[in-house]
């Protein structure tokens, strides 16, 4: 810690940097010390500090993301490409502060960007920025660039019941309905429907080709409900290799097909969520759910699927009251029938 000195004509506390006198712009000791601190950090780095946030982020992705799953790695190289395009690739790093960074907030929300996307951009910014600080290319503090965000994400509740699924289906060409098909009948998500491949069902369960996390490479059981979708995804999809073609447009398709039956618009994951919702509604726990649709826990299942439609509510619970197991035993007090007090007297 560098010597704080008061001289006796000023009222802040200054402090020797490289042979000068700073002045720490404040009179409070503990304050002064803080900043003292945070310039003998910035005075012990190099001079060189012409690093761009293009060579911070590919030094961030070659050291702590390449070795990741490739679902992570994807994430993080779309997060860091919308950070390059807003904050500018040749943005010197040193200049990426406070004011930029909100700037991009705002701007990122003008776009249209949830604020639970915004927040994993600055979670993959945090890391470029404590990476360049260890490399000594970074000079400011993270607590004082970083906004505080909340990165939670809020369940969405968007899901189909099959006839909803079916009338999907019939305004769509053959294979582009045994996409919509395979989604609800295994609860796959994009990167697990598309790269599944016919060998990939074996009798009453499918296998699916995760990438986010190893608990997404799974077997997901095939029940007689869902069997009528798996069925059609199997027809009318490709014979060999892959079994579903690329559908770029996706969204956009399913979002015509929706505004043409007079119904909200559904995505890939809200056909995910349908499984998960029809699990629920024949009175899987959410535990269980969870574990068919590849989470790590239960914990965002118990977010998602603990609610239920009012009208199937009362179905619900007397399932749970027909279980024996929800059903409390007695308790065995001095007082109940079944262990008569005597008197001794």
């Amino acid at each position: 810690m560098p010597k704080i000195i008061k001289r006796p004509d000023r009222t802040d506390w200054y402090v020797w940097i490289n042979g000068k006198r700073v002045s720490t712009g404040t009179r409070n000791y503990r304050l002064a010390e803080r900043v003292a601190a945070e310039l003998e950090r910035k005075a012990l780095l190099p001079a060189d500090r012409t690093c761009d946030f293009e060579t911070a982020a590919k030094s961030f992705i070659e050291i702590h993301v390449s070795g990741k799953r490739p679902g992570t790695q994807d994430m993080y190289e779309k997060k860091l490409r919308q950070l390059a395009r807003v904050l500018g690739a040749k943005t010197p790093i040193n200049e990426i502060i406070a004011e930029p960074i909100d700037a991009y907030t705002a701007q990122r929300r003008k776009e249209g960007a949830k604020d639970p996307t915004i927040g994993k951009e600055l979670v993959a910014l945090r890391g470029v920025l404590k990476l360049a600080i260890r490399h000594r290319k970074y000079i400011h503090s993270l607590d004082q660039v970083m906004p505080k965000w909340s990165s939670s994400s809020t369940p969405k509740e968007r899901w189909c019941p099959p006839d909803e699924v079916w009338a999907i289906i019939c305004q769509l060409p053959e294979h582009r309905g045994a996409v919509v098909a395979f989604h609800v009948a295994t609860g796959s998500n994009w990167t697990e429907c598309f790269s599944a491949r016919r060998e990939d069902v074996e009798g009453d369960d499918v296998f699916l080709r995760g990438t986010k996390r190893e608990a997404r490479r799974r077997r997901t059981p095939v029940y007689p409900w869902n069997r009528p979708f798996l069925d059609y995804a199997l027809k009318h999809g490709e014979s060999e290799g892959a079994l579903f073609r690329p559908w770029p447009g996706m969204r956009y398709d399913l979002k015509r097909v929706c505004d043409r039956l007079g119904i909200p618009s559904v995505s890939s994951n809200d056909l995910r969520s349908s499984y998960g919702m029809w699990l629920r509604l024949r009175g899987v726990s959410p535990s269980l759910i969870g574990t068919a649709l590849g989470h790590t826990d239960g914990r965002m299942a118990e977010r998602r699927y603990a609610k239920v439609p009012v009208d199937k509510l009362r179905a619900l619970i007397d399932m749970e009251l027909r279980s024996p197991k929800t059903v409390p035993a007695a308790p065995n007090t001095p007082n109940s029938p079944s262990n008569p007090t005597t008197n001794q007297d």
